[in-house]
């Protein structure tokens, strides 16, 4: 495995404790809220799975990765995807209002996984979950044992697909200006994910 491929087991480590959440569906429609590192991740692990996987987002340099990536890909704020619904949906975002609109993107009975975590408190209306039995679960991060070697695995097997996830390639020289303050600027939404590589020229 290429050891840029390799990188990215932390993130798909994420994803797939996520997907466990959600018993791993196989051929159900999802919706992931949310196109960074851990919703094209998670995307990623579902669209192996068999699943029809559709992404939301506002910032559209990240709509367009990930259409490029090849999924459907729909302006989260846009009236098309107010009326979207889905079984599962999980939300990778950490947006504020976020878990409020998986809520309402569930279908009946269907289940929202939520990995973002705000910055801030949210405001959920719950009337929705119970109105429509909506299922609710959290999953954090990832177990070392139980998900990075399924990780790995799917790695090894889809590494081409997953390595387009890959915004940028930095030296070690340049992680501060044009990784972590890229991360942190106005620019930020064109980045998923940042390798650095660390050799003898970096």
């Amino acid at each position: 495995m290429r050891s840029d491929v390799a990188a990215l087991a932390e993130p798909f480590a994420v994803a797939v404790r996520a997907v466990g959440h959600a018993g791993r569906p196989v051929g159900t429609p999802c919706v992931v809220i949310g196109a960074g590192a851990i919703g094209l991740a998670v995307a990623t692990v579902l669209r192996a799975g068999g699943n029809a996987v559709t992404l939301l987002d506002i910032a559209p340099q990240r709509l367009r990765h990930a259409g490029e990536l090849g999924f459907e890909a729909l302006d989260g704020g846009a009236a098309e995807a107010a009326t979207l619904q889905a079984p599962v949906v999980f939300e990778c975002s950490g947006a504020d209002a976020a878990p409020d609109a998986a809520f309402r993107l569930a279908e009946p009975g269907g289940l929202v996984v939520l990995t973002g975590l705000p910055e801030s408190p949210s405001t959920v209306d719950f009337t929705v979950v119970v109105l429509r039995e909506v299922h609710v679960v959290g999953s954090m991060s990832h177990l070392a044992d139980a998900d990075m070697a399924p990780a790995l695995s799917l790695l090894a097997e889809h590494g081409e697909e997953a390595s387009r996830i890959v915004t940028a390639r930095l030296p070690l020289r340049a992680t501060v200006e044009q990784g972590l303050e890229a991360l942190a600027g106005p620019e930020r939404a064109r980045h998923a994910k940042i390798l650095v590589r660390v050799c003898a020229d970096a």
